[in-house]
C-alpha cells in the first residue's frame, strides 16, 4: 500500500486518492497540487523471492497402530540467497540455515514457514495413516536425494528413487532452470543419467516432480524439489 494522506493525490497508475494498493514491481509516482504549486514523489517497488523452497517426506504412509517415523525435509536453494529461518507448525524453529528436518510418528498436516529479512512463505504436507493388520504390511520409504554426480566413477552416477515396496503407478519429470523437460519416466526403478538427447547436461540445479501411487485404491502422492548435478 502506497499512501500520501492527501485525497487529491494523482497517481501514475491513473488513480486518484490518498492511497493505492499495488501488487507488481515497478516505478510509481504520486503528484499533489495546490495553490502553492505541484510536488511529485516516486518510489520503486522491486521484486524478490525465496528460491527453491520445497517440502518433502521420506515416507508417504504410516501405520496408525504401529507408528513408523517419517522425516519431513524443508529446504531452499543455497546458491542464490543467504541462510533463512524455518518455523514448523509443531513449534520448532531453526535460524540461519538452508534446510531443516522434522521427525514425526503421527499422521496429520504439517506446515513449515520459511522467512528472511524480506519474504515469508509457507508450505503444508499431509501424512496419511493406515491400519496395519500384520507385520507383513509394507510401508513405503521414499528417500529422494538432492545431489548426484554422473561422472562414470560407479558411485551416485544416476538420480534414482530408492523405495522398499512395489508401487502401482509412478511418474517423474525433471526440468532444467529454463523450464525445459530433460527427463521423464514411469518406471521407479530407472534413474536419470544426467544426459538429454545424448548430450551431458551442465552442472546446475534441476527441478523434479514425482508422483507415487501405492495401490489402485490409494491416492496419488505428488512431490516437488530440486536436484544438484555435479560431475
Amino acid at each position: 500500500m502506497l499512501n500520501t494522506g492527501i485525497p487529491t493525490t494523482q497517481w501514475s497508475t491513473g488513480q486518484t486518492g490518498a492511497q493505492i494498493t499495488v501488487s507488481a514491481p515497478g516505478q510509481y509516482t504520486a503528484t499533489v497540487s495546490n495553490k502553492c504549486g505541484t510536488q511529485t514523489s516516486t518510489i520503486n517497488i522491486n521484486s524478490y523471492a525465496i528460491t527453491g523452497f520445497s517440502l518433502t517426506a521420506d515416507a508417504i504412509s504410516i501405520c496408525d497402530d504401529k507408528p513408523d517415523s517419517v522425516v519431513l525435509l524443508a529446504s531452499v536453494d543455497s546458491l542464490s540467497q543467504s541462510p533463512v529461518t524455518f518455523i514448523w507448525s509443531s513449534g520448532q524453529t531453526y535460524a540461519h540455515v538452508y534446510s531443516s528436518t522434522l521427525t514425526t510418528d503421527s499422521a496429520g498436516s504439517y506446515q513449515v514457514t520459511v522467512q528472511d529479512s524480506t519474504c515469508l512463505l509457507s508450505k503444508t504436507i499431509s501424512i496419511a495413516g493406515m491400519q496395519c493388520d500384520s507385520d507383513s504390511v509394507c510401508i513405503h520409504k521414499i528417500a529422494i536425494p538432492d545431489i548426484f554426480s554422473p561422472n562414470g566413477d560407479g558411485r551416485n552416477d544416476t538420480f534414482n528413487i530408492p523405495h522398499t515396496c512395489p508401487v502401482y503407478a509412478f511418474s517423474m519429470h525433471i526440468y532444467d532452470r529454463w523450464g525445459q523437460l530433460v527427463y521423464e519416466s514411469t518406471d521407479i526403478d530407472k534413474g536419470w543419467d544426467g544426459n538429454y538427447r545424448g548430450r551431458q547436461e551442465p552442472e546446475e540445479k534441476y527441478l523434479w516432480f514425482i508422483c507415487v501411487q501405492e495401490t489402485a485404491t490409494t491416492p496419488n502422492n505428488c512431490m516437488a524439489g530440486t536436484l544438484t548435478l555435479l560431475r
